[in-house]
């Protein structure tokens, strides 16, 4: 029993020590801030792994906390406030749009699906609650890239893999976002799915949130004006940053 126990703080430790980090933690430096051997913080980041409190980090060999932790304690980094109020704009979003409706956080340099509101359409694009992203592949991402400062900007671009994205695309669509206060993303999470999100503000100016909504590109945004619709959510998101706190 005591050896259960003492596994239990140990991997409590390690859920710290990734929930506090600024950024994904290798192995050898999670063994090393818990003051573990590498065999028995593998064998406690693969469990947690399956349970999904753990999940890799971008980088090989890396880890980061995951979307499991919501089912004992909320979405990392969301903030319970945002995520009360959401509901409303939600539904005001597949309204406008007859496609799922999200919210998305920034979870440190990963972007988390908190929660999603259904579209009306039998066909629907998966669910991504709980998901999370690199900020450059999906729509909110560049919602919370606008709001880097450039040398942050520049040392995450930097840090990615020269096949792994279009840098001029990336900026382009952090300007979309610093302009218009909207972001499309056609055909950019997955093929054949589009992609729109605008941010939500705090008191202080910072992005609190991001206000989304995705479906699949036969039918998103359809024959519709791609920036009417942006401007409905930007407005949708401006009411839900009145809101706030």
């Amino acid at each position: 029993m005591a050896e259960q126990v003492r596994s239990v703080v140990r991997a409590f430790e390690l859920l710290t020590f990734l929930n506090e980090a600024a950024g994904p933690l290798s192995l050898a430096e999670l063994a090393t801030r818990a003051q573990l051997p590498k065999s028995t913080t593998r064998r406690l980041l693969m469990t947690l792994t399956s349970l999904r409190a753990v999940e890799t980090g971008v980088v090989p060999g890396t880890y980061t906390s995951g979307p499991g932790l919501a089912a004992i304690g909320g979405y990392v980094g969301v903030q319970p406030v945002i995520h009360s109020l959401a509901g409303p704009f939600l539904g005001d979003i597949v309204e406008l749009t007859g496609e799922a409706a999200t919210l998305a956080v920034l979870d440190r340099d990963t972007v988390v699906f908190a929660t999603q509101k259904a579209g009306p359409h039998p066909v629907q694009v998966p669910d991504a609650t709980g998901t999370r992203f690199p900020p450059h592949t999906v729509s909110p991402g560049f919602v919370f890239l606008s709001a880097w400062p450039e040398s942050r900007l520049e040392d995450y671009l930097g840090s990615l893999p020269d096949d792994d994205i279009d840098p001029s695309d990336v900026l382009s669509k952090i300007d979309a976002v610093r302009d218009r206060g909207y972001v499309w993303h056609i055909d950019g999470w997955v093929d054949g799915v589009s992609a729109l999100a605008a941010p939500v503000v705090a008191k202080d100016g910072s992005i609190a949130a991001a206000l989304g909504a995705f479906g699949p590109t036969y039918r998103f945004p359809g024959g519709r004006d791609r920036d009417e619709i942006g401007r409905a959510l930007g407005q949708i998101s401006a009411q839900l940053s009145a809101h706030l706190p």
